[in-house]
């Protein structure tokens, strides 16, 4: 289980990469990423127990978000989406 501020730096690190590299679409900022992608932005290792927590993450904090099963390396290919307004 991640500590902390490991939580909190993958939280910074998804908010970081939606204001940077997200698209917007009316009242929605979305981008796609790699379960891989994300834990390497937010400075936790790739693994697979990582990966679930991505998605629990997503469950929790990006509730309109999807998720599908990806490649053997990279894991889980996720749909991140927040309403701006």
């Amino acid at each position: 289980m991640p500590t902390v501020k490991e939580h909190e730096d993958l939280i910074k690190g998804i908010d970081n990469l939606l204001a940077t590299e997200g698209e917007e679409a009316g009242q929605w900022v979305a981008g796609t990423w790699t379960a891989k992608e994300l834990l390497l932005n937010g400075g936790m290792p790739n693994t697979e127990n990582n990966w679930n927590y991505i998605l629990h993450v997503m469950k929790i904090f990006y509730p309109d978000s999807t998720w599908e099963r990806g490649s053997r390396d990279e894991g889980w290919k996720v749909r991140v989406r927040i309403r701006t307004k």
